[in-house]
């Protein structure tokens, strides 16, 4: 993401591209791994929760393999994870934390349909988040993710669409970096909580690797 932000000293380019399609779609993906790791780095209150957290996840994985490989016609693939399906909803039922949920969650999980065992809402609220403003920026960036209407229409009127310099753009952009770090600075205290050793390694500017921040003059 930071290398297609127009005047980064992370890329070399002869030109400079001001169009938010470069950065929308890397903030949409940012925002939503870090639902997923703070839900993933939450510290289970048994091995019975975290067993059920994995194995809804595995269950999302091999219901998607198999209808990838129903698609593709690969029967030896396609027994192989109807196996496997069967043995990780065989995990679930024997599963007491698993059981204690209410049928519509187990049944949403069950099928694959969830990765998370709360729903978005569910979770965002968890987190501290609004529910609503996160679907309205989701929304927003899936427009460009997916180049759907709202991404072009309106393009010349606004002085957008050619890559050149515009308040439009360049609005977005800086909204998407300030967005971008405040996930990534909550992602990295949550690292540390977790990790506490590499505390000393987190230096800011003072970083000695090549591509870390540099004070501004």
């Amino acid at each position: 993401m930071i290398s297609n932000v127009p005047k980064s000293r992370w890329a070399k380019r002869d030109y400079d591209f001001w169009n938010f399609s470069s950065v929308a779609s890397h903030l949409r993906a940012i925002l939503e791994a870090e639902l997923l790791f703070l839900y993933l780095s939450e510290v289970p209150e048994s091995t019975e929760q975290w067993s059920a957290k994995l194995n809804v996840m595995h269950m999302n994985d091999c219901v998607k393999r198999i209808e990838m490989f129903t698609a593709s016609d690969n029967s030896e693939a396609l027994s192989f994870y109807h196996e496997q399906q069967k043995v990780i909803s065989d995990r679930l039922h024997n599963n007491p934390v698993f059981m204690s949920l209410d049928s519509g969650t187990r049944k949403r999980c069950l099928t694959g349909k969830a990765i998370t065992i709360p729903n978005r809402d569910e979770l965002l609220v968890k987190l501290g988040k609004d529910p609503v403003s996160f679907k309205i920026m989701f929304d927003f960036l899936s427009h460009y993710t997916h180049i759907l209407p709202m991404s072009y229409y309106k393009m010349e009127a606004n002085g957008r669409g050619t890559g050149c310099y515009n308040e439009f753009d360049f609005g977005y952009i800086i909204m998407s970096m300030m967005m971008c770090t405040e996930s990534l600075v909550k992602c990295t205290d949550r690292m540390i909580e977790i990790f506490p050793d590499v505390k000393r390694l987190r230096k800011g500017i003072k970083s000695k690797f090549t591509l870390g921040p540099k004070p501004t003059k």
